[in-house]
């Protein structure tokens, strides 16, 4: 016991005074440069944050598609176009116009160990605004490490997808299919009307609010799920880890299935044991849930 405590005291401890070292290294620097390991050790990226701000003419273009490495994205409505991106040189996006998509792209770090330490640096922004009468045909947002959020966005198509980072979706009009996909981190939509819904989150909470949909997909690996709205035609909901909550608004009439392995059903206020089925003459839709471990709470605005 003796030896495997002097062990953890001792890794402690060399972690501290590498964090120390690494710290005033990057104090020594300016508090401004941004580390990152590859092949040849540690690596320091010299470049200065710099800034590039655009105007854009919304005729030239109906497709937006952004693919970032490791910054925070935003696209949200204003009252003119214009693309600002703000970050350190290595890591400064390119972005073009042609067959009518705007595509906006950023550098993949070529490490094999995509692992980043910046002292009290600046973060790494793209932002992008368009009127909110500009209606796209299709709106693709990728990003690997940083936060997304999408907001007064008109388009036939939405995609959305993140694999380290929040994401917060609002005020948005997706006459086709909007598909939110997020791996590690909280991913919210609010008042939102779409033909179709997909979201879809690994580890983390999932809440929508203020949502009509005319179909409905949600699944969640591990972490909550609140859904709030008028959802229509087929809705499915599958929690392998959590709670789920769906309030459904407006006087619809929906045939339920709900079903869990371990947790109490409720529907509008009344317990309901592990199953749950109900039918209706002329449904407006079906709703099915699956919980494997939690709650599952139902609310039918009836």
């Amino acid at each position: 016991m003796k030896f495997w405590k002097k062990t953890v005291w001792m890794l402690i401890a060399a972690v501290t005074v590498a964090g120390i070292l690494l710290c005033g290294v990057g104090l020594a620097l300016g508090a401004s440069r941004v580390f990152y390991m590859d092949r040849s050790g540690v690596q320091i990226s010299r470049g200065e944050y710099s800034q590039i701000s655009e105007e854009l003419d919304v005729a030239d273009f109906d497709r937006v598609i952004i693919y970032a490495d490791l910054a925070n994205v935003e696209v949200s409505d204003a009252d003119s176009a214009s693309l600002l991106l703000s970050t350190y040189d290595a890591f400064m996006p390119s972005y073009e116009i042609t067959n009518r998509t705007l595509k906006i792209t950023q550098p993949t770090q070529q490490s094999w160990l995509n692992m980043n330490f910046s002292f009290l640096a600046k973060r790494s922004n793209i932002k992008l605004f368009l009127p909110a009468e500009v209606q796209l045909k299709e709106l693709e947002v990728r990003s690997n490490m940083g936060s997304v959020k999408v907001e007064g966005i008109t388009s036939e198509i939405m995609t959305i997808e993140a694999d380290l980072g929040d994401v917060e979706a609002r005020r948005l009009t997706c006459s086709g299919k909007l598909s939110l996909r997020l791996n590690c981190g909280n991913l919210t939509l609010s008042n939102t009307c779409t033909g179709t819904l997909y979201m879809s989150n690994d580890l983390g909470s999932l809440a929508a609010s203020g949502i009509t949909s005319g179909g409905t997909e949600v699944r969640n690996n591990a972490g909550n799920i609140d859904l709030d709205g008028s959802f229509s035609g087929e809705t499915t909901i599958s929690c392998d880890l959590g709670s789920v909550s769906l309030t459904v608004a407006g006087p619809l009439s929906l045939c339920y299935d709900l079903r869990t392995d371990l947790g109490n059903i409720t529907v509008d206020g009344k317990g309901c044991g592990t199953r749950y089925i109900n039918s209706a003459a002329q449904p407006d839709g079906q709703v099915y849930i699956t919980n494997d471990l939690g709650s599952i709470r139902v609310r039918t605005g009836s």
